[in-house]
């Protein structure tokens, strides 16, 4: 069919994760606040903000990735005419290409240059019946690959949903071998 197809996010998804991330920035705010305020104190109050900082580091560093793969993901758009796929990213570039060489799974569509995160139930960022009924039928001709074949592709494409990923695994890898050497060595 050459019918026009064009999806951009959900707005009440979008307007939920901003209004989520401004939360969870005040919070992280309201505590370096307290962090400094007890790093001027002179007595206990400081040896056990000295404890605290790296667990609120990176808790702030959660929260830059957090921002960062959200604003990636929130300003995308999808449109599909006839038999070309043409994807945006939050910055406005876009990268098309024929059906036939676009990958896709239940959560990533990619082109060779380029990938766009649809989401995940129960709160996916693009309409989930939208995709069902009018995109994933239209991706005949397209290859679906597994979960893991597309996080090497969001891995090639330099994608932040990717690099969420690798950094998730590197962080469960560090925690195991902390906890083994913490096993064995007491």
């Amino acid at each position: 069919t050459n019918r026009v197809l064009q999806l951009t996010p959900d707005p009440k998804i979008v307007s939920r994760a901003r209004r989520g991330i401004r939360v969870v920035g005040v919070l992280i705010l309201c505590m370096i606040v307290i962090l400094v305020s007890m790093l001027a104190d002179h007595g206990v109050a400081r040896d056990v903000a000295l404890k605290i900082m790296l667990p609120v580091a990176g808790m702030i560093a959660i929260f830059l990735l957090i921002v960062w793969v959200t604003r990636s993901n929130t300003g995308t758009a999808i449109k599909l005419q006839g038999n070309l796929l043409t994807l945006r990213d939050h910055s406005g570039r876009e990268s098309s290409c024929p059906v036939y060489e676009a990958r896709y799974s239940n959560n990533v569509l990619a082109t060779p240059g380029m990938a766009v995160f649809l989401g995940q139930r129960p709160t996916a960022l693009y309409d989930r019946k939208r995709l069902d009924e009018e995109l994933f039928p239209r991706l005949d001709a397209a290859r679906k690959i597994s979960a893991w074949q597309m996080q090497l592709v969001l891995l090639e494409l330099r994608h932040p949903q990717g690099f969420i990923t690798l950094i998730a695994l590197a962080g469960l890898a560090l925690y195991a071998a902390f906890a083994l050497v913490e096993h064995f060595a007491g």
